[in-house]
């Protein structure tokens, strides 16, 4: 096989840095031509200077499939309670379940915000 050298991953990595300095002209000429808003993308700065900040990205991007199905795990767990309160408790969700989907949508938005 062939190895890779520290010579072989600079061009990559030089050209990764110049798609970035890319990314950011553009969204540059995009915020004075277009809107404002495009200037917020500067914002991503922060994260390449930071260590800290970059590994908390190789954090989440790296177990990407980990945290979707922990999600999907939350999910599943809400739609049970709500499947629990609008077959037993429908008297407690104070005129918001009518359907298991409304129920569900109501546990979900109003449930998991209060932290409940």
């Amino acid at each position: 096989g062939r190895v890779l050298t520290g010579a072989a991953v600079l061009p990559t990595a030089t050209k990764l840095h110049y798609l970035y300095l890319l990314f950011l002209v553009g969204t540059s000429v995009l915020g004075l031509m277009w809107s404002p808003f495009f200037f917020s993308c500067h914002l991503l700065l922060v994260v390449n200077k930071s260590a800290l900040l970059q590994n908390v990205i190789q954090a989440v991007t790296l177990n990407g499939r980990s945290l979707l199905l922990t999600a999907l795990l939350g999910l599943i767990i809400v739609y049970l309670f709500s499947l629990s309160g609008y077959m037993l408790f429908p008297e407690d969700f104070s005129g918001a379940c009518q359907s298991l989907r409304q129920c569900f949508v109501f546990a979900l938005t109003s449930g998991v915000r209060a932290g409940e």
